[in-house]
C-alpha cells in the first residue's frame, strides 16, 4: 500500500514529502505468515510497525498482530509521537496485550513476537524495537543499520549458529527491555528508511538490499525485495516497508535512488 504525506516544519520551513510502501509475503517454504505489519498516517506525523511472529511457537501470528494493533491503537489516541518514552509506554502496553490474551487462552501459551517501530513528525524520527527485525537508513549510497538484533549470536562471540535465538521478544515476560532512540533528519538530504523481518536479511546480504534501495519507487522498491528474497529461496515470512523523507529543495529532482533492476521470471 502507497501513502504520501506532505508535512511543514516550523523550525527550519522546510516541507517535507512523507512517501512509502509496505508488503508482506509468506515465502516459498512456511505454510502461513505471522508477520504482521502497518504504516499509517496521523494527525502528528507517520508510524510504521513490523511485528515477525515468533517461529516453532504456538499462534506467533496472534502475537504480531496484537503488537501492531496496540501499539496503533495507543499512538492514535493520545499518544506522542516523537517521545522515546511514550514509545517505550506502548511497546510495553502490547507486551502486556499479549500476556494478556495468552493467559486468558491456553491454546496461545508462548506465542511471542519481535517488534520494530518507527515515528516521524516533520524532522525528527523516532524508534524503538525489540527482537530481530530491523531498521535500516539509507542516505546517499550508504545503508546503515539502526537498531541492534537482540539474539544469542550477537550477544555472545562465536555463536553464530544460533543466530536466531532471540535474548529479547514480546509475549515472554512481564518486564521487557526496550530499545529506543531519536534522529533529527538534515533537510540538506533524502532519507530512505527500511523496516524488515529476519526473512528479508537472511536471503540477501546489505550489499544486495543496498542495491535494490537505489530504485526510486517505494513500491517498486518493496515488490523487488521481497521478490528477490523468494527468489533467494523464501526460506521465511518476509516483510518490508519503504519510506522516504524528502526535503523540500528535491521535490521536483530525481534522489539519489534510481536504478533499473530486473525481477526474475
Amino acid at each position: 500500500m502507497m501513502a504520501i504525506f506532505n508535512k511543514n516544519n516550523p523550525e527550519n520551513t522546510t516541507t517535507w514529502t512523507v512517501k512509502g510502501h509496505f508488503d508482506t509475503d509468506k515465502g516459498r517454504v512456511r505454510k502461513h505468515n505471522e508477520d504482521s505489519l502497518m504504516l499509517k498516517r496521523t494527525g502528528e506525523g507517520t508510524i510504521a510497525i513490523v511485528a515477525d511472529g515468533m517461529g516453532g511457537h504456538a499462534a506467533g501470528e496472534v502475537a504480531s498482530r496484537i503488537a501492531v494493533q496496540t501499539i496503533i491503537k495507543q499512538l492514535l489516541g493520545k499518544g506522542t509521537l516523537d517521545s522515546e518514552k511514550n514509545l517505550h509506554k506502548v511497546v510495553s502496553m502490547a507486551n502486556k496485550a499479549i500476556l494478556d490474551s495468552a493467559n486468558t487462552n491456553k491454546e496461545r501459551r508462548g506465542m511471542g513476537c519481535t517488534t520494530t517501530l518507527l515515528t516521524l513528525r516533520e524532522n525528527k524520527l523516532t524508534w524503538a524495537h525489540v527482537g530481530d527485525s530491523r531498521l535500516y537508513m539509507r542516505i546517499g549510497e550508504r545503508l546503515e543499520q539502526i537498531t541492534t538484533d537482540h539474539t544469542v549470536a550477537n550477544a555472545q562471540e562465536g555463536a553464530e549458529e544460533q543466530s536466531h535465538v532471540l535474548t529479547r521478544a514480546m509475549g515472554l515476560y512481564e518486564t521487557l527491555d526496550i530499545d529506543t532512540g531519536t534522529l533529527l533528519l538534515d533537510a540538506s538530504n533524502p532519507y530512505r528508511f527500511l523496516l524488515c523481518s529476519d526473512g528479508l536479511y537472511d536471503m540477501l546480504n546489505n550489499e544486495e538490499i543496498n542495491d535494490i534501495l537505489r530504485i526510486r519507487s517505494p513500491f517498486l522498491a518493496t515488490r523487488c525485495l521481497i521478490e528477490m528474497s523468494n527468489y533467494n529461496g523464501g526460506l521465511d515470512n518476509v516483510s518490508v516497508i519503504v519510506l522516504d523523507a524528502v526535503p523540500g529543495q528535491y521535490k521536483n529532482k530525481d534522489m539519489d535512488i534510481t536504478k533499473e533492476i530486473i525481477l526474475p521470471k
